[in-house]
């Protein structure tokens, strides 16, 4: 069935006793539904059978781009909800037209203006973990507890490629947790629950390359103790950051596959993601900090506001480079101005933790999703 969407106001997060603490957000990142089969699928595949539901013009407020001296009116403009699954994998369309929502092993696309359903897709890559598109628009990939990558053409939703890599005995979960495009299109890279990173060419589909860094920290715990929950590659194309949640973060060679630097070590490391400018990288850990780091590798800022609302997990820029966004595990949105490090607002819109999200490219929305089936659309209209 099509969905609308409403729109309403939320108050700004607060500190206090009275807040209710959601308990299941007080568990790990890492507990993800139950692993599905992990048989890997041929490149070759059929098409999806999709239901295509025309838009229709929505009212709405004028928005504003979001800046730091609008910031304080920053309020939940509208909400997907009713999506019946956590959602760990969203994107917008390079034009900020289209949004792209996973609930689970579902992918639906919604028109970016009017939030009106344009197709809904049963996926195959099993619960998506993560989604990325292309930066020509042309493509739409996805990842999942199934081990593959599942490339959509956005130009009739069809299924164009499934890639598909062969585990090892050093990396028997064939699991995908994260997945970012080079700038030209021609590649893809996709991080894996075992610590490696997988390279492939898009336009063969030949797996080129699996990563490795160095040896796994014996002592890191959880259900995906050396995930990649992190991954993307640099604006000039010449690098790729991952992270390997046994603290490490790389800054790898794209071209030859060599790890040119390495991070100082963080507490289970979660998201990361370069600047649209490719100045600054920002990571996120479990102990509910984000990380703003230069070309050189040196930590020029850490933002720590409201550490008590458990990990933090997206980091999501602005496209001019100057705000970032930040989502934590207790459902807590916040806006920060990057140069100064000032924590611009706080929202609490979200119940339970907020595992994806996204700045439009018009700078106007930031859209979140998380483990209580919604995805919530933020933005100033004042």
């Amino acid at each position: 069935m099509k969905q609308d969407v409403s729109y309403q106001d939320v108050s700004y997060y607060a500190q206090s006793s009275e807040r209710a603490h959601i308990a299941s957000t007080l568990f790990s990142r890492r507990r993800f539904c139950a692993l599905t089969a992990t048989g890997m699928l041929a490149a070759a595949c059929q098409p999806f059978a999709s239901t295509s539901i025309p838009a229709t013009p929505t009212a709405r407020p004028a928005l504003k781009p979001i800046t730091a001296t609008n910031a304080s009116h920053l309020k939940q403009i509208g909400i997907l909800d009713n999506l019946r699954d956590k959602v760990r994998g969203l994107c917008w369309s390079p034009d900020g037209q289209l949004l792209a929502v996973a609930p689970s092993e579902q992918l639906q696309i919604w028109h970016g203006t009017t939030m009106k359903q344009v197709t809904t897709l049963q996926g195959v890559a099993g619960s998506i973990n993560g989604m990325s598109w292309s930066p020509d628009g042309s493509s739409l990939a996805a990842v999942g507890d199934k081990g593959v990558v599942q490339i959509l053409n956005t130009s009739n939703w069809r299924t164009r490629m499934v890639l598909s890599w062969q585990t090892t005995s050093a990396h028997p979960r064939a699991e995908l947790m994260s997945v970012a495009w080079s700038p030209t299109t021609h590649q893809l890279v996709a991080g894996n629950a075992d610590g490696a990173i997988l390279i492939w060419d898009t336009a063969t589909g030949k797996n080129s390359g699996l990563w490795e860094g160095p040896a796994q920290r014996a002592n890191s715990a959880g259900r995906y103790p050396y995930a990649v929950w992190g991954i993307a590659w640099s604006p000039n194309g010449r690098h790729i950051i991952s992270n390997r949640y046994d603290t490490y973060t790389f800054v790898w060679d794209a071209q030859s596959g060599k790890i040119v630097k390495q991070l100082p070590p963080q507490d289970q490391p979660n998201g990361v993601a370069y600047s649209p400018n490719g100045q600054l990288v920002a990571t996120s850990n479990d102990a509910g900090t984000v990380q703003i780091w230069d070309q050189q590798g040196k930590n020029i800022q850490v933002l720590t506001g409201h550490t008590e609302a458990s990990w933090a997990y997206p980091v999501m820029w602005s496209p001019d480079s100057t705000l970032l966004t930040t989502a934590r595990g207790e459902g807590l949105i916040q806006l920060w101005e990057v140069k100064s490090g000032h924590e611009l607002v706080s929202i609490q819109g979200h119940n339970s933790g907020v595992y994806t999200g996204g700045w439009s490219s018009s700078g106007t929305i930031i859209a979140t999703g998380g483990d209580d089936a919604t995805v919530r659309l933020w933005g100033v209209t004042s």
